[in-house]
């Protein structure tokens, strides 16, 4: 019949005690008091040691959220930058179209002007020409203006587009950190019961061959 195997050193001076019929000798008494206070001992420098291996497996798995965090925080910055300079292309346009109203008032003043003076024969060709080459400039002007209105409306489209893209992105990232921070915490969970198992397995390992 095989030897029942005891875990706890007191059970074993307990039946030592038992079978004998009388309290065990002094020297073997100390010598499984002392395996006992040594078992402990062990036992809690295992368990420092666990301690120590979580906290660095921590560490190590932070790592990754780090990461997409700060990805998901330049994207969002990034989102915010688009944001504001569409509210500047917004509240600039009123003061472009205000700017190319009054330069066309302008240009319709200057040609009723150019044209009456024409009639009436009061100028010289010289001033005519340059009444002429101050309308043309105008004109130019306001083709100039309505291109950059085109082209700020070309770069808010942009703008609102690249903040569709990065939403998407983020709302992506987000999700991304959730499911390594679920993955991180199972990880960890199982790494603590597995070194709990094996502290536990290894005392009662040194306990059985005592």
């Amino acid at each position: 019949m095989p030897k029942e195997k005891i875990k706890d050193p007191s059970t074993q001076i307990s039946l030592i005690e038992k079978n004998s019929g009388e309290k065990t000798g002094g020297s073997s008494v100390e010598l499984l008091k002392e395996a006992e206070k040594k078992s402990t001992k062990d036992t809690t420098a295992e368990h420092e040691k666990l301690h120590i291996e979580l906290e660095e497996e921590r560490k190590k798995r932070s790592l990754g959220e780090a990461e997409l965090k700060n990805l998901k925080q330049k994207m969002e910055e990034e989102a915010k930058l688009s944001a504001t300079r569409i509210r500047q292309l917004e509240e600039d346009a009123p003061a472009r179209k205000a700017r190319i109203g009054e330069m066309e008032r302008e240009a319709e003043m200057q040609t009723a002007k150019m044209k009456k003076m024409k009639e009436d024969s009061q100028l010289n060709d010289n001033k005519v020409t340059m009444l002429e080459e101050e309308l043309l400039l105008k004109i130019v002007g306001i083709g100039e203006m309505e291109e950059k209105m085109e082209e700020d409306g070309q770069e808010a489209n942009k703008m609102e587009s690249h903040i569709r893209s990065a939403s998407k992105t983020i709302e992506g990232l987000s999700s991304d950190i959730t499911k390594m921070q679920e993955y991180n915490i199972r990880k960890m969970e199982e790494a603590e019961i597995r070194k709990r198992m094996e502290v536990e397995n290894a005392r009662n390992e040194r306990i059985s061959k005592r």
